[in-house]
């Protein structure tokens, strides 16, 4: 089941409130969830997850995904120029990856959905991001890094920088800094001929992921260690 709350929200901390509840009124025992790592495995103090939750090995479900031969091979027989779009869009959503980082470990109070997005420095024109794109991206993130109760307030380009040096952000793998969204985003956007729904990415992505990949993740030897031990 999706976690979702009475208001129809979504979200890694619907997730663990599930879980937590239910174990905790003893309705069941046998229940887990599945979250995005997305940024923990990059906090000051090693992340504490609860229970019986357990996360997918990269960033999220997309990266998780697209790690994987099945997903590779099943994207590239379904677009052709998708194999060689790839290596230059995980570049640059590494960059804005670096500031979704900062921005969870540091708690920035950056809104990335509204205000910070690869969108605001994509010129249509060109189907390319603007020349001067990611000083306008990190210009909007410095703006947008509004949390004055964040002891790195005020922010600037100088942390940011010197925050992806001290995580040794720049040899981490594409997988655990890109986000899933924006990858997708960017593949859609670069088409040639998009002349479909940018779900379709995704859905591919689903429909071409193989049980045996499935079975060589982390979260896999996880789940199936869980399901003994509850039995």
């Amino acid at each position: 089941m999706i976690s979702q709350d009475f208001d129809g929200n979504r979200g890694y901390q619907n997730v663990e409130d599930i879980v937590s509840h239910i174990r905790q009124d003893e309705v069941t025992s046998r229940i887990c969830g599945i979250r995005d790592a997305d940024y923990t495995r990059y906090e000051d103090a090693p992340h504490v997850f609860p229970e019986a939750v357990f996360t997918t090995d990269q960033r999220d479900l997309e990266m998780m995904l697209l790690a994987s031969n099945s997903v590779q091979g099943g994207l590239a027989n379904w677009k052709r120029g998708i194999a060689n779009l790839l290596p230059q869009v995980y570049e640059e959503a590494r960059q804005i990856g670096y500031m979704r980082a900062a921005n969870h470990v540091c708690n920035l109070g950056c809104n990335f959905k509204r205000k910070v997005k690869l969108s605001k420095v994509w010129d249509d024109s060109t189907h390319q991001l603007k020349d001067n794109w990611l000083e306008e991206l990190t210009d909007l993130f410095i703006q947008n890094s509004a949390n004055t109760q964040s002891p790195h307030y005020p922010y600037t380009k100088e942390k940011l920088n010197a925050f992806i040096d001290k995580k040794h952000l720049a040899s981490e793998s594409v997988y655990n800094i890109c986000q899933g969204h924006d990858v997708v985003w960017l593949l859609y956007s670069r088409l040639p001929q998009n002349n479909f729904d940018v779900k379709e990415i995704t859905d591919k992505m689903i429909e071409s992921y193989s049980e045996l990949d499935f079975k060589a993740t982390h979260l896999c030897a996880t789940l199936l260690n869980w399901a003994k031990i509850i039995r």
